[in-house]
């Protein structure tokens, strides 16, 4: 287990206290969830078909990215504090089931302070969008120091949404006023196909 969790480590970027970087920009229209409190997430992926090799490997997993979109008329606190590990949880549904693989592993961490850019102003029609990469097949967060490897071993269908998590329950001066509640993503779907056969390959 610990040799995936500094794998996960190493793959997403981050640090042991897991920053997130502030990227904030003018909304664009995309697919999201339902909004809560003036917020709302997208999902989103830069391909939804992959090959399957037929060696069982799959030349460049799809990236993934989270963009949380003010929809609201006021500036809101967004909560970005231990985001990696904390604040948000991926779920993936194989189609058929036994298309998939998964390892999970708990993160064995030490506590973190919270710390002012932790806690981050989104203006009203702007985004903030997760800036390290997330992908499929890869390593995903499932929230409570927990994450999962996943593999694709044949072909299938893959539906991927994430939830997003913020919690009153933050003792730091830098949390007062922040973005409370509970926000589920849009659903992104990844099919999977069997590589063709080379020519002259039986």
């Amino acid at each position: 287990m610990k040799t995936l969790f500094v794998a996960f480590i190493a793959i997403l970027g981050i640090d042991a206290a897991s920053r997130a970087v502030q990227e904030t920009k003018q909304a664009k229209k995309e697919n999201a969830g339902p909004a809560v409190n003036g917020l709302k997430l997208s999902l989103s992926t830069n391909k939804t078909e992959m090959m399957l090799s037929r060696g069982g490997k799959i030349d460049k997993p799809a990236t993934l990215k989270l963009t949380f979109t003010n929809v609201s008329d006021k500036a809101i606190k967004f909560n970005a504090f231990d985001f990696s590990f904390n604040r948000i949880m991926g779920d993936v549904k194989a189609a058929p089931a036994d298309s998939m693989n998964t390892a999970v592993a708990v993160a064995d961490r030490k506590p973190i302070v919270p710390k002012a850019g932790d806690f981050l102003e989104i203006k009203p029609g702007e985004t903030w969008s997760y800036s390290q990469r997330l992908g499929f097949p890869g390593f995903m967060p499932l929230g409570g120091n927990r994450f999962a490897s996943h593999s694709v071993v044949k072909p299938g269908e893959f539906r991927i949404k994430f939830t997003y998590n913020s919690s009153k329950e933050i003792d730091s001066p830098f949390a007062k006023g922040i973005w409370v509640g509970r926000l589920m993503s849009n659903e992104i779907v990844i099919t999977v196909k069997a590589a063709k056969a080379a020519s002259g390959e039986k």
